[in-house]
């Protein structure tokens, strides 16, 4: 689908027919990994994947743009902060390698019907009986660029594709909350009001995250990793 949208018209008819979300993110997405290449330009390989140094540096000049949007400045080039920033960078590439090498391995993929539920179900195109307003969608593409329509959908649909394998990684009974586990949680958190199926519903959602991350660490340890920068 993504293919189209470059085509300043046709991506115009195909937002508007899907009511596509504009999420505001702080994460950098799709940054074009490779399978081979020249290992001169080669900044990073995660396993069988390399990203370029083109590549990295594009990632980078992002984190760094956001970082002074921020603070109102650049980091000096050998201060902490800078080392932190590149590292957290790097970080943020394996990551998204490995979810996307695992995903394949899956065979999981996101459809244009998914990312047109996940659309449909955003608060901010709905009118006051809860019905997707497609006039309150088109009020918003028509606000920003074609290109960020492109970098919107990419997101939605990579949000989609991690909670697709989160829910293929995830162990249905590890998820279950037994009496016991909601009267522990009340008993240390006297404040929280919520009635037993919402609370439930929290502490599934926190345990899946949970599982989630300590899955990825394994990955993680496994990965064969070679960073040159």
């Amino acid at each position: 689908m993504i293919r189209f949208l470059g085509k300043k018209k046709v991506s115009k008819r195909i937002f508007w027919a899907l009511g596509i979300i504009i999420i505001p993110s702080f994460m950098i997405w799709g940054v074009g990994m490779e399978v081979s290449g020249s290992r001169k330009n080669t900044a990073l390989r995660i396993n069988r994947t390399r990203i370029s140094v083109d590549q990295y540096n594009k990632l980078l000049a992002a984190a760094l743009q956001q970082y002074s949007n921020y603070y109102g400045g650049y980091p000096a080039q050998d201060s902490p902060q800078m080392k932190s920033i590149k590292d957290q960078v790097v970080e943020q590439s394996i990551q998204e390698t490995l979810i996307d090498q695992e995903a394949a391995r899956r065979r999981l993929r996101v459809s244009d019907r998914e990312v047109l539920a996940m659309v449909r179900s955003n608060p901010s195109f709905k009118d006051e009986k809860g019905n997707f307003n497609e006039q309150l969608f088109r009020d918003a593409v028509n606000r920003i660029s074609d290109e960020e329509m492109i970098r919107i959908e990419k997101e939605i649909r990579r949000s989609i594709l991690i909670s697709k394998l989160q829910s293929s990684v995830v162990n249905e009974e590890a998820l279950k909350v037994t009496p016991e586990e909601l009267a522990s949680f009340r008993a240390r958190n006297p404040g929280v009001q919520l009635p037993d199926e919402q609370l439930q519903n929290v502490l599934i959602q926190q345990k899946s995250a949970e599982a989630f991350e300590s899955w990825y660490k394994g990955v993680r340890g496994r990965a064969r990793i070679n960073r040159q920068i």
